[in-house]
């Protein structure tokens, strides 16, 4: 398009300047030159003139002298002169100005509807953090009641195919359908209540996305609530700069449509999201904690407290890693920070795959608690060595939390009942894979793998645990703090062992001051 505007211009000035000159000047005309012969002067104006020749005669091209050979108010040489202008003009019109302006629209129009139309990426990977909305409540009406600001109607914008399924509190809302599949509005303005928007954080918000969500603002009854899903993924695939500059766009978006944001990582929702997230959608007063301040100084006082456990059990008559301390150790570690994800129907889903488990297939059992270990943790570190390695322990100590925070969720499980030797047995399976043995309380002092993997572990499902109070992009975060290098911890020792939780935890406050 830039080309094209230059030419434009170009032949513009071309025929302006011919008009200018020729308005003061009465030139000569004809088929001399100082290299060709005159037969090709002639043969280059006959075909140029051809495809005009129905506004330009052909006949009265003929060659004209210049004053005072032939006076410049000759009315026949006059004719002749005029004739040459417009020869000029039209065809630099003709061959170059219609052209290149042509193109230069075609480019433009291509250009605009580009931007208009274009869709990210079906699959981009992320790391999410949640903004905090202000709630702003009626004054007239009871903040209690879910009909005067709660969500009725759900609909999609750029929410790809493979996203994580929708939780419970948007399932049992009406759902519109994706945005960009459908016309645009239709139902919103039926909508008797507040409308849920589910948008794509790795999605650029251009003029497209503007001018939907435009629409939706219009057309609905009342002001819709923005929430912006998949911000794990955009952080696992940008660069932070790139993650700041996107949601800074979606914030901004937002508050030029004076509509809420929720920025809430639906694949990998902590209990505080999820809280805050069914309160926005239901309509209820999202309560600020009065010493939300201090927060951070908070959680970590939990987080050591739940260190310290683990280190209690690296010292007495069969400390860690035998399965026995490792199973008091988790049970310790439920009823101390594990009681943050106190939902029953939270544990009863995450244990589902134990419901149907042969007592007698070891394999079988192994690879359930494996799933159930990997299931709690973010999508983005699921598939690293060093947390398929620990996925077995931390699937037991699911399993001891759920026995500690909502037994019901075990009660009907012959996967659980079948153990035989209850957490202690779970931990002696998901050591020893295929051969499940009676747990054994003997320490193998030399074995630095088995007291690496076991603190590890531990202390993966403490700071889950812990991590719950936070947003999605914590969680991520911490763990990563965890094993900066991606390699388990060789311990020799209790003392290396402290040492090593020291330093983990010295990360993840480093980690917690450097997060906005």
């Amino acid at each position: 398009a830039g080309t094209g505007t230059f030419w434009t211009a170009y032949a513009l000035a071309a025929i302006l300047a011919i008009w200018f000159a020729t308005a003061r000047v009465a030139f000569g005309f004809g088929w001399e030159s100082s290299w060709l012969p005159p037969e090709v002067g002639e043969a280059v104006v006959e075909i140029a003139a051809a495809p005009i020749e129905l506004i330009v005669d052909l006949s009265d091209l003929e060659p004209v002298a210049a004053p005072p050979m032939t006076p410049a108010d000759d009315p026949a040489a006059l004719q002749t002169r005029r004739t040459w202008i417009k020869f000029l003009s039209i065809g630099i019109a003709t061959y170059l100005l219609i052209p290149m302006l042509g193109w230069t629209v075609l480019n433009a129009a291509i250009g605009h509807r580009r931007a208009d139309r274009w869709r990210p990426p079906k699959v981009t990977a992320t790391t999410i953090r949640r903004m905090p909305i202000t709630p702003t409540p009626a004054a007239t009406t009871d903040s209690t009641n879910a009909e005067g600001t709660g969500c009725t109607h759900l609909i999609r914008v750029e929410r790809p195919a493979d996203a994580a399924p929708l939780p419970d509190v948007l399932v049992d809302l009406e759902d519109l359908g994706d945005d960009d599949e459908r016309d645009a509005g239709t139902g919103v303005e039926d909508a008797p209540g507040r409308l849920a928007v589910v948008a794509w954080a790795p999605a650029t918000p251009d003029r497209g996305v503007r001018r939907r969500l435009s629409r939706l603002v219009e057309m609905s009854l009342k002001p819709p609530l923005l929430i912006l899903d998949g911000g794990n993924r955009l952080r696992r695939a940008e660069s932070p700069a790139s993650v700041a500059i996107r949601l800074e766009d979606w914030r901004r978006l937002a508050e030029e449509l004076e509509v809420d944001l929720l920025e809430c990582d639906l694949e990998e929702l902590t209990t505080r999201s999820g809280v805050i997230l069914k309160k926005t959608i239901t309509g209820a007063p999202v309560t600020s904690d009065p010493e939300e301040t201090h927060a951070t100084e908070l959680r970590l006082a939990a987080l050591d407290g739940a260190f310290a456990i683990i280190g209690r059990h690296l010292e007495g008559e069969a400390p860690l890693p035998a399965d026995a301390a490792t199973a008091r150790c988790m049970t310790e570690l439920a009823d101390e920070v594990g009681r943050r994800v106190d939902d029953g129907d939270r544990w009863r889903t995450r244990l589902a795959g134990l419901a149907d488990l042969d007592a007698a297939s070891v394999p079988e059992r192994l690879e359930a608690l494996r799933a159930v270990g990997l299931g709690q943790l973010p999508a983005g570190l699921r598939s690293k060595a060093i947390w398929l390695g620990t996925g077995g322990l931390l699937g037991v100590a699911a399993c001891a939390a759920a026995a500690v925070v909502a037994p019901a969720a075990l009660l009907a499980m012959p996967a659980w009942a079948g153990t035989g030797a209850g957490i202690a047995g779970l931990v002696s399976l998901a050591r020893r894979g295929q051969e499940a043995a009676a747990p054994s309380n003997t320490r193998d002092a030399s074995n630095e793998a088995a007291l690496g993997t076991a603190v590890l572990a531990l202390a993966a499902a403490a700071v889950l645990w812990w991590s719950q109070d936070g947003d999605e992009s914590r969680t991520t975060a911490m763990l990563e703090a965890l094993a900066p290098d991606d390699h388990r911890p060789e311990l020799v020792d209790a003392d290396d062992a402290r040492r090593w939780l020291a330093a983990a935890r010295g990360r993840i406050a480093a980690g917690m001051e450097s997060m906005p």
